[in-house]
Formats: C-alpha cells, structure tokens, sequence
C-alpha cells in the first residue's frame, strides 16, 4: 500500500444530512460506491485493494471527522508493479496459485 499512487479512506455518515435520521443503508451503499470505484479502475488499467485493517481512532484524529462520520476501510489504487520488486511475505503470496473454496462449501441447495 505505501507504494500505491493513492490510498483512499471510505466512510459512511451515520445520519442522513438533511433530517438527522439514522441511516441504516450507509454501509451498504459504500459498498456499492467501492465495488463501482473497483470496476471502473480496472478498466482503467488500475488496481485496487481494499483494506479493512488500519487504525480508525488514527484516522478519526488524522481527519478531524465529526462524530457522526465513520471511516469503513481504506484503499490502494495503482499500477501494477514487478512481483520481484515485493518483499517477503507478500512476494510468496503473489507467487503462488490461488485457491478458491468449492462453491458447495459455502451454498446450500434447495
């Protein structure tokens, strides 16, 4: 991530602007804006990884955000780089087959 050309925080509001009311779909349409952000950068050529593992009272502070503001994940968007130029233990990672749990594994059928 800290050779990615841009990394990104998405956040929700917790409440509506305009009335103050809760919000409940906040997290689901981020997740519909990252997905769509994804799509339209891999057209692009761009690559992105989504994290959720960072420091949220960090970036709470960083950002000044308001209470009712939440930081979600955070985003790396690049180009592709040389898996030769990784260091360990992501190098490896890159390098070996990925594997893909059975579709039975996680569906059941009706």
């Amino acid at each position: 991530a800290k050779q990615a050309a841009v990394l990104l925080v998405a956040m929700t509001r917790k409440t509506f602007a305009e009335t103050g009311k809760p919000n409940p779909w906040a997290v689901h349409d981020l997740g519909m804006a990252n997905a769509q952000l994804l799509l339209q950068a891999a057209h692009r050529s761009l690559y992105g990884h989504l994290m959720a593992g960072f420091d949220k009272t960090k970036i709470q502070s960083l950002l000044e955000l308001e209470e009712n503001v939440q930081p979600v994940c955070m985003a790396a968007l690049g180009y592709l780089g040389e898996t030769e130029a990784l260091q360990e233990p992501y190098k490896t990672r890159e390098l070996i087959p990925r594997e893909r749990l059975p579709v039975q594994k996680f569906t059941k059928a009706l």
